[in-house]
This record gives structure tokens, C-alpha cells and sequence, in this order.
């Protein structure tokens, strides 16, 4: 019962993020511009790609790797490091590009925005892997449901002050920013943010399985943004997005909190 009862907190926060996330798409939707609103989903769209190769699966590496060592986690640590700063500074170098390809200026100053957001996340992410693997799914709600919180209010209060499409990429810096903190708060006493730059054999061969699915993944995803934002304008991509992201948030209500777990308890049991 008590092992069932942990299991509630992944479906808790699955739905609770989806409420706030409609509400705060009625919000945001009333509140901007539709082209404001467009601006920041065609940042976006690189972002999730950015985002998608940094992680190179390390998070379900760590979370199913059975004979998992100190080292290990070290290397996935500098492995996703140097990963994310490489990443983080093409897109801030290729800011001023993307944002000529779609001629809206603002897209080149959020996109320099949302790169800080990735910096702090490689710390982040393994912490709430480590989490996710010892099952500990009060943590992780925990963390969840406060970056939500401040990221809410965070984009609440930019809106209603006129920040426009900034305002969103405020929210995403302020969410970045609470989970790093609560994952260090909540970080295991064992774990060692010491990254390790070598023999990273293991988790190259894992990472590259895993980003020849999520990147496919993602670029078949961000492919009609981009495409609607370079032949027409953000205004377009905005009525889209706004759409397809209604339509997401009720599929993952139904089937993301159980997908969430199965991963780990999975692991867990073949690990025992």
C-alpha cells in the first residue's frame, strides 16, 4: 500500500500541471497578441530541439542502468555539461540568423534569453533521474509543481506589466531556475556534482540510440511551426500552436503519468 500510495504522486502531478497549463494558456491567449504569442513559439521550436539533444538520454540511462557506479554518474554529469554549454552557445550564436529567416527581431533577443535557461539544467536533470530511479516521486512532485508555481506567476505578473513575448520567456528562465534549486535542495547525500570528462564508451552508444529517436522525434514535431512562421508570419503559428497544445495537454492527462513510471519501476524490479 505504501509503495502504491508513491505512485499517486506522478498522476497528481500530471494533472495538476495540465490544469495550470490551461489556465494559463486562457490567459496568456487573451493577453498577447496572437503575434506576440507566435514570436515566442517559434523560439520555442528551436529550443525543444536544443533541449532534446542535450539530454542524449542520459536521464533514462541513469534511471535503468543496473550496475550503476559513482563514476557513472559522474561522467553523464560532464558528458551532459559539455553537451549543453555546446549547444547553449549555437543557439545564442544563431540567434540574429533565426531571427532573419522569420523576420521578427524579437526571436533573435529571446532565443539569447532562453539560452541561459540551459545552463543550469545538466545539475538539475540528473538529480531528478537519481529521484525518478529510487522512486522517489514525492521529490519529484515537490519540484514539479513548485517550478510550475513560480513560472506562473512569473509569466502572470510579466503579462500584466506588457513585457509581450518576453514575458513568456520569463517564465521559462524563472521555471529553469526554481527546479535547479529544488533539485538541489532535494539532491540524494550521496550524489557528487563532480562531472568526469573521459571514458564516456557506455553512455555515448546509449545516448546516440536515444537521440536517433527524439530527435526525429522533435524535428517531425517543430516542423509545421517553422514551416507556417517562414511562409506566412507568428500570428499564424500562434493560432496553431495555441490548438495543438490544447489537444497535447488532455493525451498526456491520459497517458503521461503512466508512461512516467513504468520506466522506473520496471528498472527497479529487474534491478532486485
Amino acid at each position: 500500500m505504501k509503495f502504491n500510495k508513491r505512485l499517486l504522486f506522478p498522476f497528481a502531478e500530471t494533472y495538476i500541471g495540465a490544469l495550470v497549463s490551461v489556465g494559463v494558456q486562457i490567459y496568456v491567449s487573451r493577453q498577447l497578441l496572437p503575434a506576440q504569442i507566435g514570436v515566442f513559439q517559434l523560439s520555442m521550436v528551436f529550443v525543444a530541439v536544443i533541449l532534446a539533444l542535450r539530454d542524449f538520454g542520459m536521464t533514462e540511462y541513469l534511471v535503468q542502468e543496473k550496475n550503476l557506479t559513482p563514476e557513472s554518474v559522474r561522467r553523464v554529469l560532464g558528458l551532459n555539461l559539455m553537451l549543453t554549454f555546446c549547444l547553449a552557445g549555437f543557439m545564442f550564436a544563431m540567434s540574429g540568423f533565426v531571427a532573419t529567416w522569420f523576420r521578427e527581431p524579437d526571436i533573435g533577443a529571446i532565443l539569447k534569453l532562453l539560452s541561459f535557461s540551459t545552463v543550469l539544467m545538466p545539475f538539475a536533470s540528473l538529480v531528478m533521474a537519481l529521484l525518478r530511479r529510487e522512486l522517489q516521486f514525492q521529490k519529484l512532485f515537490a519540484i514539479s509543481i513548485g517550478s510550475v508555481v513560480v513560472s506562473s506567476v512569473v509569466l502572470f505578473v510579466s503579462v500584466y506589466h506588457g513585457y509581450g513575448s518576453y514575458a513568456l520567456a520569463y517564465g521559462v528562465l524563472a521555471g529553469s531556475a526554481t527546479t535547479f534549486a529544488l533539485a538541489m535542495f532535494f539532491k540524494p547525500p550521496h550524489v557528487r556534482l563532480r562531472p568526469l570528462f573521459r571514458g564516456w564508451t557506455n553512455e555515448l552508444t546509449f545516448g546516440w540510440q536515444a537521440v536517433r529517436i527524439y530527435a526525429f522525434g522533435q524535428l517531425a514535431r517543430i516542423y509545421p511551426d517553422q514551416l507556417i512562421g517562414r511562409q506566412f508570419n507568428a500570428a499564424s503559428v500562434a493560432y496553431f500552436s495555441r490548438a495543438g497544445s490544447v489537444v497535447e495537454i488532455f493525451q498526456q492527462g491520459f497517458g503521461k503519468a503512466a508512461l512516467y513510471v513504468c520506466l522506473p519501476v520496471f528498472s527497479d524490479r529487474h534491478r532486485a
